[in-house]
């Protein structure tokens, strides 16, 4: 038995994605809560991999996401804008 939850997508999320994929990039949406950061991306080329969290512009990260992110042993990016993602990646 698998629980769903929905979660509800940033107005700005398919304006990153659109950003990360423009750039070469594979994306991988994994929005489901609980401080999931929202998407897995990845580099084909090398290998290299990040997650990012998108936040609307202004929005802090929620305690279940300060905590996840806390918890993993990779950094997640926080991005606002496309721009803020694409840098991260770089």
């Amino acid at each position: 038995m698998t629980h769903r939850v929905k979660v509800k997508l940033d107005g700005n999320h398919h304006a990153i994605v659109d950003a990360i994929l423009a750039a070469g990039y594979r994306v991988q949406t994994l929005s489901q809560g609980m401080g999931v950061p929202d998407l897995l991306i990845a580099d084909g080329r090398t290998g290299r991999m990040w997650l990012v969290e998108v936040k609307m512009p202004g929005e802090p990260l929620t305690d279940y996401q300060r905590k996840w992110a806390s918890l993993w042993p990779i950094p997640v990016i926080v991005a606002h804008t496309p721009e803020e993602a694409l840098a991260g990646l770089r």
